[in-house]
Parts: C-alpha cells; structure tokens; sequence
C-alpha cells in the first residue's frame, strides 16, 4: 500500500471517529505510521485531507439508495458533522458531485436510524 493511500485510509478512520475539530494531523500520522511532514508533503493541509476523505464519502454516498447503508460509525460521522461542522461538510461534499447533499445525508441518516439498533450507535465500538 503506497504512503499517500495509507495515509487517506488512516484520516478515514480519525475524521469518522473524532470529527473534523477532533481530529489533529498527529493522531492521523501516529495511525498511518508517518510523520506530519509527509501527510504536508501530500495534503497541504488537514482542510485539504478532510476535503479528500469527504470525496471518498460522498462517492459512495451518491450512490446509495433507500435501505442500503447502515453503518454506525458513518451515521455517527454524518450527525456529528452536520451538528459541529456543517457548512464545510456540506461545501466538501458539494465539490465531488452534482447532487442536493442535504436531502441525500437527510435520506441515509433516516435510513440508518430506521435500521441500526440504538446500542450499536450509542456505544459505537473502536474502528478496526
């Protein structure tokens, strides 16, 4: 797995366990195994990883319909970030498709909610 790939998955799991005011380039570098200075080198910026790792999610997001996503850790994201970050989640996932992002997050959180049992989004187990 190349550096730049690893480092994309590792601010996956931070950004979906801590949310963007959560998350520090530190607890990104200490899980992708490099130092802050490569994640620079690559990124510019956490703005700019967020704004890749948001890609990341809305490219699966646009293509999810009715009942087909239920994982808890993306709707825990999704909550937590329309509540503490919303415009730049929003702006994020606007740049990768042309598609109304509010009623699509809006449709996968009912959906997840419809579908994921309470205990399983409350008490949210580590990312593997």
């Amino acid at each position: 797995m190349n550096t730049e790939y690893r480092i994309l998955l590792s601010a996956y799991k931070v950004f979906l366990k801590y949310g963007y005011h959560g998350t520090t380039m530190e607890k990104i570098a200490k899980d992708a195994g490099v130092s802050k200075s490569i994640i620079h080198y690559y990124f510019r910026s956490k703005e700019n990883l967020y704004r890749e790792v948001m890609g990341t999610i809305s490219d699966g997001l646009q293509y999810l319909t009715d009942f087909e996503y239920t994982d808890a850790y993306l709707t825990w994201f999704l909550v937590s970030e329309l509540r503490n970050n919303s415009t730049m989640f929003l702006d994020a996932l606007k740049n990768h498709a042309d598609i109304d992002w509010e009623k699509k997050t809006e449709e996968v959180l009912v959906n997840a909610f419809n579908s994921i049992p309470p205990v399983d989004f409350l008490f949210k187990k580590e990312i593997v």
